[in-house]
Parts: C-alpha cells; sequence; structure tokens
C-alpha cells in the first residue's frame, strides 16, 4: 500500500487498470479484516486463560475509550 502510488499510477489511466487496482485494494483489505478478527480472537482466548472475562475486557475498554475521548 506504501508505494501503491508510484507502482500503480499508470493503472489509473485505464478503466482495465483501475478495477484491477481496486481489486487489490479490496482484497487487502479483506484481508486485514480477517487479519483483526482472529488477533481478536486469538487475545479474547488467552485472556480467558488468564482469568479475564469478556466483561471484564469490555468494562476495562470502555473505560479506556472515555479516557481517551476526554483527551480528543
Amino acid at each position: 500500500m506504501h508505494h501503491s502510488r508510484h507502482e500503480s499510477h499508470k493503472e489509473m489511466y485505464s478503466a482495465a487498470g483501475r478495477t484491477a487496482l481496486i481489486a487489490r485494494i479490496e482484497a487487502i483489505a479483506d484481508e486485514a479484516l480477517a487479519l483483526m478478527k482472529l488477533f481478536d480472537a486469538a487475545t479474547e482466548e488467552y485472556l480467558e486463560t488468564r482469568g479475564i472475562s469478556k466483561e471484564e475486557v469490555n468494562r476495562r475498554t470502555a473505560e479506556l475509550l472515555a479516557e481517551w475521548m476526554k483527551g480528543a
């Protein structure tokens, strides 16, 4: 993604090139979402083995988000 504009700028000048570029970007987004879900599940499983419930994670997450929003 970091070099996509430099490496793919010629593709923007044709409909087929734009379609291919958009498909690649969408594939990257899909892979990132899948990875995020796997990481979330693995983290949740690990925390449960350490005795931290989903409810506790949600409570702490809400507290942290509220704290961050105060500083925003």
